[in-house]
């Protein structure tokens, strides 16, 4: 392997329209003409992740699927991408996670329906940057990571917060060097040691866009998103926070703590 990797998350509004992809699409092209290998890590679109939640936890869960269906073909569409392309094993997919459900509503068959989210959008992703030209493979999170045993916790935590190793895994490189020099893959997920689908806690994106730098032996990792950076206070609730040109690590640690 000659080129490094290099990592780019992007998070839940990040991936939510149009204008946001072809901004993903720039990036990729802009990395791989710097020589680097590029993973693209993408979150569930903004919002789907809680409504499959409450997919879950309703009694309309027909209803609400099809509104998680409409959001994707109305997003499909807006990226001039075909229903065909994506929505019948989409739907599938849905389809086949509510009825584990309905059968066990366990913590393993709820961390596998809210992944939904995160197939749903890649498999739209892929489709649009192959149609801006791009040379783009799927791969599936779930092959790099997989979940440490930690008996310790309550059964929920050990699928919906589980922890993964982060060390660097060579033959995975190699492997997903030979899948293409421009990847995208699922934020959130991983696999159990059984090989079902586990989840890394919610805002667990950007903890498997580190994992997976780490996996790789990524170059660097960026963590897109929709707002400018680092300020010294939430500017919410601060009228005069002020955005920080440049944060260390220990910096940042002592600001999230």
């Amino acid at each position: 392997m000659s080129a490094k990797w290099i990592v780019l998350k992007f998070g839940g509004t990040s991936v939510a329209g149009r204008p946001q992809w072809e901004a993903i699409a720039s990036l990729a092209r802009d990395r791989r003409a710097e020589g680097f290998r590029v993973l693209l890590v993408c979150s569930a679109v903004a919002g789907v992740t809680d409504r499959l939640n409450a997919l879950a936890d309703g009694p309309e869960q027909d209803e609400a699927l099809s509104g998680i269906v409409d959001r994707h073909r109305a997003l499909g569409r807006e990226l001039g991408l075909h229903d065909e392309a994506w929505l019948p094993p989409a739907r599938a997919l849905m389809e086949e996670c509510i009825e584990t459900f309905r059968r066990n509503s366990d913590p393993p068959a709820r961390a596998a329906l809210l992944a939904v989210g995160e197939w749903l959008i890649t498999r739209l992703g892929v489709c649009f940057l192959q149609q801006q030209g791009l040379e783009v493979a799927w791969v599936d999170a779930r092959d790099a990571l997989e979940t440490a045993p930690e008996p310790e916790l309550s059964p929920a935590r050990q699928w919906l917060s589980a922890g993964c190793d982060a060390g660097a895994d060579r033959a995975l490189s190699e492997a997903w060097s030979r899948a293409g020099e421009l990847l995208i893959t699922q934020g959130f997920v991983a696999r159990s040691a059984d090989g079902r689908t586990a989840l890394l806690g919610r805002g667990g994106s950007d903890t498997s866009a580190a994992l997976l730098a780490g996996r790789l032996e990524a170059e660097r990792l960026e963590i897109w998103t929709d707002v400018p950076g680092l300020f010294s206070a939430d500017p919410r609730f601060c009228a005069d926070a002020r955005l920080l040109a440049g944060v260390d690590y220990a910096e940042a640690l002592e600001m999230a703590a």
